[in-house]
């Protein structure tokens, strides 16, 4: 299967949402997650462990502590899946 970047920002958002129990549309890619959406520890875990399912990847403990929005998580799995992200979504590893 070949990962691209809507792909994978259609599948993070998708596990955001049911781990959050909030709907996709009522958040943004760079929307807090702790802040904003009430994501607690537990939740970051159980994130990542349905992103290492999804995409057959191992989400380390540094990674973790910086899922802070989608698009942080987006990233890290992009990384993973040498996928390119455009200049403006890159987040420091």
């Amino acid at each position: 299967m070949e990962h691209t970047l809507d792909a994978v920002t259609t599948t993070i958002k998708a596990i955001v949402a049911q781990t959050l129990k909030v709907e996709s549309d009522d958040f943004t890619l760079d929307t807090p997650l702790r802040e904003e959406l009430g994501a607690d520890s537990l939740d970051a875990i159980s994130i990542a462990l349905d992103v290492d399912d999804a995409f057959g990847i191992h989400v380390n403990d540094v990674e973790l502590s910086q899922f802070n929005t989608c698009q942080s998580i987006v990233s890290a799995v992009s990384r993973h899946l040498n996928i390119d992200l455009p200049a403006q979504k890159k987040m420091s590893a």
